[in-house]
């Protein structure tokens, strides 16, 4: 059984997160709290509308990030620094906040070195749009604990889970088979989830967040060991409900957004996405076996059947990426040609991405 096993909230941005005993989902504005404040990194950025993370202070380009402490109750968060200095303030409260801003320079100068004015700001959460995530259009993120087990043990570090940072950690999944949820519609207790597209990584994820210091190298394995850089899947609510650990993910249907809608800005581009294909025909000759590929998702394996591109990649498991030429591209259907020691069968489920390589 595929389950919830643990709620996680970031209430600032790049901070170290906070584990919940339930949460309500809710449309348009994800999980109560989450991503609620960010350190902006200009006094022009204000929370009315949707930026790209270089904007903020972020784990991926500022060191110490998860080092400093945050507590809360429902009228005062504190921040404090591993040297115990602290800086209090009201989030309900615009003025607490607004001093709150005045003080943050100095409070933060070791981690900024001065080189720009940081700046506490608040999500507005009228509008989906105007959330602090790193997509305007994706609100969870969705760790599987099998693949941090897999992957682990593929690079010989053992990792945290909260290395990947997700709110939704989930077991009993199969290693990688999140990768196979885009498009797709879940149940989880008294709410309903899409899923968008896997979740590209960045240096954020090279930060322990036991210490807060970069000890491992995780994007740059995870393209040397597996031949892409993403890890968990994102997600948006379409039903808005309580959650809680134990809750049964249940797949009910398919998203009713299609895989173009989620190209927003600063979105990965469609055909470097890791996702599972189905072997549909397999034909060897002299020049290495013809297979062809369907995808085993709602969403097809192109982004628009004008893709056009020169090989495949296909992910056959940790250290063992094949790149392939594609032969033909149908509406429906890619047809490659592998080597024949391969030995893939029809009906057999792969992971791929691609494809790769402009024709011209």
């Amino acid at each position: 059984m595929v389950h919830l096993k643990s709620i996680s909230i970031f209430p600032i941005k790049s901070f170290i997160g906070e584990n919940l005993n339930s949460a309500n989902l809710e449309i348009g504005s994800g999980l109560i709290d989450d991503r609620r404040f960010s350190i902006a990194i200009s006094p022009e950025v204000d929370g009315t509308k949707w930026l790209r993370n270089r904007a903020f202070m972020v784990n991926s380009r500022h060191d110490n990030m998860q080092k400093l402490q945050l507590d809360r109750s429902a009228n005062l968060w504190t921040i404090t620094k591993p040297d115990g200095a602290s800086l209090s303030f009201n989030p309900n409260n615009k003025s607490s906040v607004a001093q709150a801003t005045i003080i943050l320079p100095e409070f933060l100068n070791d981690i900024t070195q001065g080189d720009f004015v940081p700046n506490l700001i608040e999500r507005t959460s009228t509008k989906h749009t105007l959330g602090m995530w790193d997509y305007s259009d994706t609100f969870l993120s969705v760790t599987n604990l099998e693949s941090v087990r897999e992957f682990s043990k593929t690079i010989g570090v053992e990792l945290s889970p909260h290395r990947f940072r997700g709110n939704l950690l989930i077991e009993g999944l199969p290693a990688w088979e999140e990768f196979g949820f885009a498009g797709k519609l879940f149940s989880l207790g008294e709410a309903e989830i899409a899923f968008t597209r896997p979740i590209d990584r960045c240096p954020a994820t090279t930060i322990n967040p036991k210490t807060g210091d970069r000890d491992v190298r995780t994007p740059a394995l995870l393209a040397e060991r597996l031949g892409h850089g993403y890890f968990g899947m994102g997600a948006h609510i379409v039903k808005s409900g309580l959650i809680k650990p134990d809750d049964e993910l249940i797949e009910i249907g398919v998203a009713q957004a299609k895989h173009t809608d989620h190209q927003v800005s600063n979105a990965p581009a469609h055909q470097t996405w890791p996702k599972f294909a189905i072997i549909s025909n397999v034909t060897p000759n002299s020049e290495g076996t013809h297979i062809t590929l369907k995808s085993a998702s709602p969403w097809p394996l192109l982004e628009t059947p004008q893709t056009n591109g020169k090989r495949m990649r296909l992910h056959l498991g940790a250290d063992n990426i094949v790149t392939a030429n594609i032969e033909k591209i149908d509406a429906d259907a890619i047809t490659i040609t592998v080597a024949n020691e391969l030995d893939l069968v029809n009906g057999q489920k792969i992971l791929v991405s691609g494809p790769y390589g402009k024709i011209r």
